[in-house]
């Protein structure tokens, strides 16, 4: 798998508060920044337990962008292509277990989005009115 840094200019109030997250959990900055944004860029990677524990303290926006989160075109089209070809019996085992860590990151991505909608229902957001045709909306 292929790495890339950035450079990455931080607010003052960010930078602190990642530090002391990294201090508090004697972790360097950048393994608790890669730990941070894998919920958004990663989902199937993230600690979905660790995630859903520290979800009371994102901010509304972050929230938000989880409950937008779904599979990638590529990934919905894949799965497409290998359920119908499950249906008729010419699955391979590799393919089969294709199929079950998609099924398991949309389920990952339902568990954190439950938890995500109750948070922002708590902080009194009406999210019936961005729920339209079955599909979330941005707003």
């Amino acid at each position: 798998m292929a790495t890339g840094t950035i450079s990455l200019e931080l607010p003052p109030r960010m930078y602190e508060r990642l530090r002391e997250i990294s201090n508090e959990r004697n972790s360097p900055m950048q393994a608790v920044m890669v730990e941070m944004l894998a919920p958004f860029l990663d989902p199937t990677t993230a600690d979905v337990d660790v995630v859903l524990e520290e979800m009371d303290g994102y901010p509304d926006k972050a929230l938000w962008e989880i409950v937008y989160q779904r599979l990638t075109m590529s990934e919905r089209r894949r799965l497409d292509d290998l359920i119908e070809k499950g249906k008729q019996g010419a699955r391979t085992p590799a393919e089969d277990s294709e199929v079950q860590a998609l099924l398991d990151q949309v389920e990952r991505q339902m568990l954190l989005r439950s938890k995500a909608l109750a948070l922002l229902v708590e902080r009194g957001y009406d999210i019936q009115s961005r729920f339209r045709d079955g599909e979330w909306v941005r707003e």
